[in-house]
């Protein structure tokens, strides 16, 4: 063979076996690419039914929290709701009864002040339920709810509320509060004889300064008291809407007297002052019971 014909054999050699690795790595691209595509398509096909699962889970927490809702709604109990016309609005004068102030309900708020200059611990208040010591029933009974300290319903307290003003009138003496009080039958003494309560005061001034997250417990009057003064506290002027579980409180002061049960009979939100000033208004409030679902 001549040696031009046997180059030209050799280089069409090498060009099938070029032409045959191209086509194959084509082969290969074009196999790379459909697995691709099968991935891509799977990829896809996976988040559709991560999105289908995540709507069926939201759809079922929905349904969920519809349905607990509705048990709440079904063994919530009512115990109080502030309104215009439910309620007794009065002031005490204080034991040295020149205690002055007002409680009144106008432009759809309830509005209570009180000054004592005297020491006689006066204070203006609103009411409801039936007091002990004989000082009868203020407006009508409250719907007396039952706790144990072996199954007592989760009390919730709705209330907005705002301070307006206080002032002291002795540097290291004096106190003002805005609070709620519920008064409880023991099971203990007669009722009228001696009571249980639990106050919570939103606002505490005692001695020369604002008092707050302190718990008091003491005895007044023959009536057993345990006293809360809330961390978050009012503040003069600002608005404050407060949704509480205030079964704790119950159940701190239950266990501080050593008490089994308590019938709730009377519950007041008031202002107090000892040597000073306060007023406040009160937009809303509600009490009610939500009996556990065994």
């Amino acid at each position: 063979m001549k040696k031009g014909n046997f180059v030209i054999a050799v280089c069409l050699v090498l060009m099938s076996l070029l032409a045959g690795a191209v086509v194959y790595q084509q082969l290969q691209i074009l196999s790379s690419l459909d697995r691709i595509k099968k991935l891509e398509q799977s990829i896809s096909q996976t988040q559709q039914e991560y999105q289908s699962l995540r709507e069926d889970r939201d759809r079922l927490n929905s349904t969920l929290s519809k349905l607990l809702n509705s048990f709440q709604m079904l063994s919530e109990e009512e115990v109080f709701v502030l309104g215009e016309d439910n309620v007794r609005r009065e002031v005490w004068r204080g034991f040295n009864n020149d205690g002055v102030g007002e409680s009144i309900f106008a432009d759809y708020k309830f509005r209570m002040w009180i000054n004592d200059t005297t020491g006689g611990w006066a204070l203006s208040k609103v009411s409801r339920g039936l007091m002990p010591h004989g000082w009868g029933l203020r407006y009508a009974p409250l719907n007396e709810i039952e706790l144990s300290k072996t199954n007592p319903p989760n009390v919730t307290l709705d209330i907005t509320l705002k301070p307006i003003d206080f002032r002291n009138y002795t540097p290291n003496n004096s106190s003002m509060n805005v609070a709620i009080v519920l008064f409880f039958d023991g099971y203990v003494t007669d009722y009228q004889e001696a009571c249980y309560q639990t106050e919570i005061q939103f606002f505490s001034y005692y001695g020369d300064r604002v008092q707050t997250n302190q718990a008091w417990y003491f005895v007044w009057r023959n009536d057993s008291i345990a006293q809360f003064k809330l961390a978050n506290n009012l503040q003069k002027g600002k608005t404050m809407h407060y949704e509480m579980n205030i079964t704790p409180y119950i159940t701190d002061m239950m266990n501080h007297y050593n008490l089994s049960r308590v019938k709730l009979k009377h519950m007041e939100i008031f202002t107090e002052t000892y040597k000073g000033y306060s007023e406040f208004e009160l937009y809303y409030a509600k009490i009610a019971a939500i009996k556990s679902i065994a």
